[in-house]
């Protein structure tokens, strides 16, 4: 384990996280001690087409599903029976008659309702099983995972918080494996066409659009506006309070190839990733609640991403009409009762005039000096990591001193001449023989 990570006796960090591994029963996995061995073990989960029954076996059920990139693990989750919050409340049918026969008590209850809050502990988030498991896996796991995810179409971690400590973690060798094919409109020639790539995404140098939220909202999600931009509520990419599953096939939205970042929860909280953030990306997209009582950080976060180079679209929660000032690099859209359809064609719009022109293009391994610059723990320095790396190089230029023809019939032998000789006398031995002038009836 690396020296970041804090021993699970030891493990003094926040309440919630240590709860959470203890309900889930990874305690003792805690930090990087599930391997490939525990992802690919055969149990009764993986025989059985079954949910789970209670909470210590959600991380093996995820692990199963993952495996056979069944994208719905996303939605995996079990829900205590005995919450009274979703038992139905049995009726009598005295009570039933009484509540007809009097309609103003029945109008009085409703206005003297009070709300029930739903209990926090009544099932455990997808997204917190999912980081869980991560922060219980080892490099090369977590790079199985990260792979597994991205065949699934879901959001993969780009900076990860130590449970633990204050440390943040970029996961560079978890994603150094995922590919992507695309294509992009070919304007160098005389005619319009298409262009195609196909790279690993740690390679790809792209455009970075970061959404962030300042303040809270309870009618607008952030991630849920993010997935109807990309893909039209065809799949749900990011994890949002009203997460829904549905079909894997995303609409190309934009003409190139653009790298979203999602920041989660409120960005007055998470100041490290929000600089990050800024320095790499093309365009910010702000979701702004309650501006009218903006605290001081609010407004000074708000100060910042305006006078960045990078152009800044405010999504103002409160407001309906605004005047969008397109000729302008910092560009307010009011988002209240606004037509989903026509609010994402606005903003998509508004995106790709902003992503037309000149703007910085960024790989995740270019990222990686600036991760350092900001301290965070990338891990492809752990040990681990960088031995499994330089054996892999010194393999690969071993197969690159000789002809692969040559090595195929060194190291296999018995799939060279001999294979060839055996296949012809298979031949010889299944043919039919002697046919000469014999009609088929004969023979």
């Amino acid at each position: 384990a690396d020296g970041s990570d804090c021993d699970t006796g030891n493990f003094h960090g926040r309440s919630h996280e240590r709860l959470l591994l203890k309900r889930l029963g990874l305690e003792s996995h805690y930090p990087r001690k599930i391997g490939m061995g525990d992802f690919h073990t055969i149990c009764k989960t993986s025989l059985q087409d079954s949910q789970p029954s209670k909470d210590t076996e959600l991380p093996c059920y995820f692990l199963q599903k993952l495996l056979t990139v069944d994208y719905q693990v996303r939605y995996l989750t079990y829900w205590d029976e005995n919450n009274p919050g979703l038992a139905p409340l049995p009726q009598t049918r005295e009570q039933k008659e009484q509540h007809s026969d009097s309609f103003k008590i029945f109008l009085d209850d409703l206005k003297e309702a009070i709300p029930e809050r739903a209990s926090r502990d009544s099932h455990v988030h997808p997204m917190d099983l999912q980081m869980a498991i991560f922060h219980c896996a080892d490099d090369f796991l977590r790079q199985t995972l990260a792979t597994k995810l991205a065949f699934c179409q879901l959001a993969l971690p780009l900076l990860v918080p130590n449970p633990c400590t204050s440390d943040m973690e970029f996961p560079l060798y978890a994603l150094s494996q995922i590919q992507r094919s695309w294509k992009e409109a070919d304007k160098s020639g005389k005619q319009a066409g298409t262009k195609s790539y196909k790279k690993l995404i740690f390679q790809a140098q792209t455009p970075i659009v970061s959404f962030i939220r300042i303040g809270s909202s309870a009618s607008s999600s952030k991630s849920q506006l993010l997935n109807a931009l990309l893909s039209r509520r065809k799949h749900d990419t990011f994890f949002h309070r009203h997460c829904r599953g549905s079909t894997r096939d995303p609409d190309d939205t934009f003409e190139c190839c653009v790298a979203f970042c999602n920041l989660h929860g409120d960005a007055r909280d998470h100041g490290a990733q929000l600089q990050f953030l800024q320095e790499i990306s093309a365009v910010n997209v702000a979701l702004v609640s309650d501006l009218e009582h903006l605290d001081d950080r609010g407004e000074k976060l708000l100060q910042g991403l305006w006078k960045s180079q990078s152009p800044l679209v405010c999504l103002l929660t409160e407001k309906e009409n605004v005047a969008a000032g397109q000729a302008s690099k910092n560009i307010k859209i009011g988002i209240k009762n606004r037509n989903e359809a026509e609010l994402m064609d606005q903003l998509t719009k508004t995106l790709r005039n902003l992503l037309e022109g000149p703007n910085p293009h960024f790989s995740l391994d270019a990222c990686v000096d600036k991760a350092r610059q900001h301290r965070f723990i990338v891990d492809a320095d752990h040990p681990a990591c960088v031995t499994a790396r330089a054996k892999a190089k010194e393999l690969a230029d071993l197969l690159k001193k000789e002809k692969l023809s040559e090595i195929k019939s060194q190291l296999l032998p018995l799939q060279g001449k001999l294979w060839k000789q055996w296949c012809k006398k298979d031949k010889e031995l299944t043919r039919l023989q002697e046919k000469g002038d014999k009609s088929r009836a004969d023979l």
